[in-house]
C-alpha cells in the first residue's frame, strides 16, 4: 500500500515487512515486495545490507530452495555481500531440503568470498550430506574444517558424526 501510494519506505519499514511475511509464511508477498524494491530503487545502498539478509534468512524457511537461491544471488549481484550468518542460514535450508549438492556450491562462494566458515558452518554441511553417500564425504569435510580452517570439534558437531556413522553401519 506504502508502494502505490508514492511514500518512500526505509529499510527498517522493509526489514519489519519482510519478518512479518515470512512469520506468516507469505513468501509470495515476500517476494513481490522485494521486486518492487528493486524496480522502484527505494532503499539506499547503505541500508540495504540488513534487508537483505532478512530478505534471505526469510526466504531460508520458505522450503523453496531455488527460488532462495534465485533471490540470493540477484541481491549479491547488486552488490550485496553476504556474510557468515547469511550463508548459514542459507546453507541450513538447503540441508533441510536435502540439497546437499547446492549447499556445497553455496559453501564454495562462500570460500571464494574470504567469508571463515564456523563450526556451525561444517554442521550444516554434514546434516545435507545424503545417507546414501559414503562416508568419506563427512571425513572429507571433518578434514576440511580442521585442517584448512583450524576448526575443532564441539559436542553437536560429535554427536551428529557418530550419529551418521551408527546408522550408516546399521549398528543398534
Amino acid at each position: 500500500t506504502m508502494i502505490n501510494s508514492n511514500v518512500k519506505p526505509n529499510s527498517r519499514m522493509l526489514t519489519m515487512a519482510f519478518k512479518a511475511c515470512s512469520q506468516i509464511g507469505d513468501y509470495d508477498s515476500m517476494l513481490q515486495l522485494f521486486r518492487n524494491i528493486l524496480l522502484n530503487k527505494f532503499v539506499d545502498p547503505e541500508e540495504e545490507s540488513k534487508m537483505y539478509t532478512t530478505l534471505t534468512t526469510g526466504l531460508s524457511y520458505s522450503k523453496r530452495p531455488k527460488e532462495m537461491l534465485k533471490v540470493f544471488k540477484e541481491i549479491v549481484d547488486m552488490g550485496f555481500n553476504p556474510d557468515l550468518r547469511t550463508y548459514n542460514f542459507l546453507l541450513r535450508a538447503l540441508a533441510n531440503s536435502n540439497e546437499h549438492s547446492h549447499a556445497m556450491l553455496l559453501y564454495q562462494d562462500m570460500i571464494q568470498r574470504n567469508i571463515r566458515p564456523s563450526v556451525k558452518t561444517f554442521h550444516v554441511l554434514m546434516k545435507s550430506v545424503p545417507m546414501s553417500m559414503e562416508f568419506k564425504v563427512i571425513e572429507d569435510l571433518l578434514d576440511e574444517m580442521e585442517h584448512k580452517h583450524g576448526i575443532g570439534f564441539d559436542l553437536l558437531l560429535f554427536e551428529l558424526v557418530c550419529t551418521r556413522c551408527v546408522k550408516q553401519h546399521n549398528y543398534s
